[in-house]
């Protein structure tokens, strides 16, 4: 059942709400409202940059000003730690590479020209990886971290975010307990999180970065970089995922076919260096993804073949799941094909 069918069924109505606070250079933290449930929150990023002479750059140079933007609540569970590149590539991946801008859309590897005098990039950025069940919720807060000096002979003079949160509202509370339990307590909620391994030139596939553990994993968007930073197609040759333990492969992919087929099945121009592993369409056939609290703490590893040196940056989308929605869950088998079966 799609979700706009499930909201008339339950007298679910959506609503935008501008925050009054803008995020700034000066101020990097607002509270949101323990109120409804999040659907997205959208960020709509304006800063003013001056350059010591015509400069032009990536995207991906600007997105380094804004460092990391968490959203956290109760002072304890984060639900996103990412960065604005992050941002972009998940919603490149997730929404067709529809990331927008004052300019149309943009992706990280279109370019910027940054004047002597100030010019204004503004771009929209969407959180949207799963609900947040606000009103569970005692405090809940968007902050953001800046690296003003991320670009050489650029200065931010000034920086505006203007935070809309995308909230479903139930009209009864009937429609609160049909949804997540008579005691409120059969939910997910999303958890994005960036992890980054070294990576060696080698011969075989070598066991380079393990699963989280806890949760279940939705996916992995994996960007690989050279020794100097920038992301290229040549520093991997192939991917997969295998279960340690019992010696198993799930997956296996050759760099460059996965790469062309992530732009088939999402319908996109792919990024350079940058690969997905979609866990429910790909590895598990269950919904959700991959309940990594089933298995072992470094039971389940990404391995590489790498014809070089450089980093691994993975962007991990999870979903939190309460201890009454893992028992719903449990009842699902695993049907995931080993490739070496």
């Amino acid at each position: 059942m799609d979700k706009k069918t499930v909201k008339k069924l339950l007298n679910i109505t959506s609503g935008k709400q501008v925050m009054g606070q803008k995020l700034t250079k000066e101020l990097k933290k607002i509270d949101l409202p323990t109120e409804h449930v999040i659907d997205k929150i959208v960020l709509l990023v304006r800063c003013k940059l001056k350059a010591t002479a015509n400069k032009t750059v990536k995207i991906e140079e600007i997105g380094k000003i804004f460092s990391q933007f968490n959203v956290l609540s109760d002072n304890a569970i984060s639900h996103y730690a990412v960065g604005m590149n992050d941002i972009l590539k998940i919603n490149h991946y997730m929404n067709r590479g529809k990331n927008l801008s004052v300019n149309g859309t943009v992706s990280l590897d279109d370019t910027f020209t940054i004047g002597t005098t100030e010019t204004t990039f503004e771009t929209l950025l969407l959180l949207d990886c799963g609900d947040i069940l606000a009103f569970k919720k005692q405090a809940l807060e968007l902050n953001v971290d800046y690296d003003l000096g991320a670009i050489d002979g650029v200065t931010v003079s000034d920086i505006e975010i203007t935070v809309t949160l995308d909230k479903d509202k139930f009209e009864t509370m009937n429609d609160y307990y049909f949804k997540y339990g008579t005691g409120l307590d059969v939910y997910v909620e999303p958890k994005v999180t960036v992890f980054t391994s070294n990576l060696s030139e080698n011969t075989n596939l070598d066991d380079t970065q393990a699963f989280p553990i806890g949760n279940i994993l939705d996916k992995l968007i994996c960007t690989f970089v050279d020794t100097t930073g920038a992301r290229s197609d040549g520093i991997n040759s192939e991917i997969a995922v295998r279960d340690t333990v019992n010696s198993i492969e799930y997956y296996k992919q050759d760099y460059l076919t996965m790469k062309y087929l992530d732009a088939v099945e999402h319908d996109i121009k792919p990024l350079l260096g940058v690969v997905i592993i979609d866990m429910e369409s790909e590895i598990t056939n269950q919904s959700l993804g991959f309940k990594e609290y089933l298995y072992t703490k470094d039971q389940f590893q990404i391995a590489t073949h790498n014809k070089t040196n450089g980093k691994l940056r993975v962007i991990r989308i999870e979903h939190m799941a309460t201890p009454k929605a893992k028992q719903v869950l449990e009842s699902e088998k695993l049907t995931a094909e080993a490739t070496n079966d």
